[in-house]
């Protein structure tokens, strides 16, 4: 029978963890140390794909065997978890064996996370744990009473960031702080304060990594590329493992038309972790544009300005030319670059285009869906669309299909047919709007402001009377 002091004398809030570790007798250790601090239940997963293939919800508590077995290295594993919104908040215990505190320096761009080096004991693993609690405790117990003063009229401007530069520096835990006041800034798009509050820390915080990556996003939030670029490099030059921040590296070069930087950015992010999806939808970007490129130069074509109507361009061009599934995909890629809620409206909607000209009506119908409810008022060209589809849609065994016009109520699943070989109908033109679609010009716009160039669709509308959805 086994006796532990410790458990008479701590009571941690972890119930439910898991740890990621090949070696059966090291997950037995572990297994024995979590028992001694109030673990219900853990859970053995060999390597990160195996906690993914199961419910990710459940688990309290991470320890992560940085040398684990697996497609992922330790660096992949990290990011994979630690980057994953369901595990914002999960507090992450990293084993490693010898370690150089250069291997690490990733660990310290996020809140809840240790580090404890094999081997260790049962005091150590205790210590580790407990200093986890501490800290997820104070988030949890000033999350409410610090977001409360952040909205509070009397502090704004620069009475608010001094207010917040004199929390961070008291505050025994300062990461999770910090990346709670940059990030409101942000969502208020008080774009102004969130630079001066960023700067202000990393000035006097040179190597502050988190405060970098903020201030990075904000700066190409508010559309300052360049300057994003070179926050982000200097962080990635003192901790070069942060996937989401190389693969935000890729993005802002590609929107830069800089396209050799963003294939070696997204390509970096790929070597750690085969499977990050936004990575291999920014290589597949930057593919596409550089093929798109070589073949306006040959045809001495002008090439669009902006980020968004050359994605918009690429994707019309393999739409016309018969490409629909690559051009599909090359849209719903452009969909991860693309933030703006009418710019992705408009994606949406050629991608609704592109099925319909292809008599792919049920997913035709689903894009123009999609589309209105992201360009709300601001963009309203589906609605027509929608309209008339939705008038001629039945639910049948097979699933969601448009019939022909005016079916017979009695036999409209008899009517529905395949996706392959449905027929479909132009929405009347009297309701379908002609003006062309605009997308903002990137490199005349300023901060807070739009100023729109043509993008074109016209070509796109006419042809699909002319060829009868084909």
């Amino acid at each position: 029978m086994k006796i532990s002091v410790l458990k008479s004398k701590l009571a941690l809030g972890f119930q439910r963890a898991v740890v990621i570790e090949a070696d059966p007798h090291f997950a037995a250790q572990i297994r024995g140390y979590a028992e001694d601090i109030g673990v219900h239940h853990l859970e053995v997963c060999h390597d990160i794909e195996e906690l993914y293939a199961q419910d990710q919800s459940r688990h309290d508590l991470i320890i992560l065997d940085w040398n684990a077995k697996g497609p992922n290295s330790g660096v992949g594993a990290f990011n994979r978890v630690r980057h994953d919104p369901r595990y914002a908040s999960v507090p992450i215990l990293v084993i490693s064996g010898f370690v150089d505190r250069n291997d690490f320096r990733i660990l310290e761009e996020f809140a809840l996370t240790r580090l404890i080096e094999k081997p260790f004991t049962a005091g150590v693993f205790i210590e580790a744990v407990q200093s986890l609690q501490d800290e997820l405790d104070w988030v949890r117990a000033h999350e409410k009473p610090l977001r409360k003063l952040m909205q509070t009229v009397e502090f704004e401007g620069a009475q608010l960031i001094k207010k917040m530069h004199k929390l961070l520096q008291d505050a025994p835990y300062p990461a999770p702080l910090l990346l709670m006041f940059g990030r409101h800034l942000s969502r208020e798009k008080r774009w102004s304060e969130a630079r001066e509050f960023l700067q202000h820390v990393v000035q006097e915080d040179r190597g502050n990594v988190l405060a970098m990556n903020e201030l990075g996003k904000v700066l190409h939030a508010n559309g300052q590329h360049q300057e994003a670029i070179s926050v982000l490099k200097k962080a990635d030059n003192l901790s070069p493992d942060n996937l989401k921040r190389i693969c935000h590296l890729g993005e802002l070069h590609l929107q830069q038309c800089e396209l050799e930087d963003a294939r070696h950015n997204f390509e970096r992010v790929l070597t750690l972790d085969p499977k990050w999806e936004r990575a291999k939808r920014g290589l597949e970007l930057t593919s596409n544009v550089q093929n798109y490129l070589k073949e306006r130069q040959a045809e001495a074509q002008s090439v669009p300005q902006s980020f968004a109507s050359l994605m918009n361009t690429i994707g019309i061009s393999k739409v016309h030319g018969g490409q629909l599934d690559e051009g599909i995909e090359h849209y719903e890629s452009a969909l991860h670059f693309i933030r703006e809620p009418d710019l992705r409206a408009k994606v949406m909607f050629n991608m609704g285009l592109g099925y319909l000209r292809h008599r792919v009506n049920d997913k035709a119908l689903l894009w123009f869906m999609r589309s209105a409810k992201s360009g709300g008022r601001q963009f309203v060209k589906a609605r027509p669309y929608i309209e008339d589809l939705t008038r001629r849609t039945v639910w049948t065994d097979e699933g969601l299909a448009v019939v022909n016009d005016n079916p017979v109520v009695g036999d409209a699943q008899d009517h529905a047919i395949s996706s392959s070989s449905r027929t479909a109908r132009k929405p009347e033109t009297k309701i379908v709007p002609k003006a062309p679609i605009s997308l903002p010009n990137e490199t005349k716009a300023k901060p807070g402001v739009l100023e729109l160039e043509d993008f074109d669709t016209d070509s796109l509308l006419s042809g699909i009377a002319e060829e009868g959805f084909s």
